[in-house]
């Protein structure tokens, strides 16, 4: 009866070894998987990270390029609303304008220089094809005709 016991004892020992072996080869399998999925996560989050990079670096780039392009534009709107008296087609005599530049641009003090004054005259310069009003500009304009005071808004050619 003895040597039975022995007998079963060794084939669960034997099974529970063979059990144990496999449990460890599984053990490593999962791991040297795992190493691999973590590997590929790295080099596509490495991918990724430098996309978004180069991405990055074109959008600056692209920003820059935009931020000069209106600051162009802003300098040119406002040299032609400064030299908006002296080209023709300007209604005004020149020498009767005194620029403001803001709120707004020029107030005219039409027919000063011939010696009688006839009109004050508020005006604002908008250069380009989109070009409108400030919030600040509107309340100005709203204020003035509510005044009954004069004024204009010219808009020259596009900027």
């Amino acid at each position: 009866m003895n040597w039975i016991l022995g007998f079963i004892i060794f084939f669960l020992v034997l099974w529970l070894g063979v059990s144990y072996v496999n449990h460890q080869i599984r053990v490593r399998e999962l791991m040297q998987k795992l190493l691999v999925e973590t590997m590929r996560a790295d080099t596509a989050r490495e991918v990724a990270l430098a996309d978004a990079a180069l991405i990055l670096k074109r959008k600056e780039k692209d920003l820059r390029q935009d931020a000069v392009r209106r600051s162009q534009s802003v300098t040119k709107g406002k040299v032609a609303e400064q030299i908006a008296p002296f080209l023709p087609g300007f209604k005004y005599d020149p020498r009767d304008c005194r620029f403001l530049g803001s709120p707004v641009d020029f107030v005219v003090f039409e027919g000063m220089t011939a010696g009688h004054l006839n009109h004050v005259i508020f005006v604002e310069i908008k250069c380009g094809k989109y070009a409108r009003l400030t919030q600040r500009e509107r309340e100005v304009r709203d204020i003035l005709d509510l005044k009954g005071a004069q004024y204009e808004l010219i808009k020259t050619g596009q900027n």
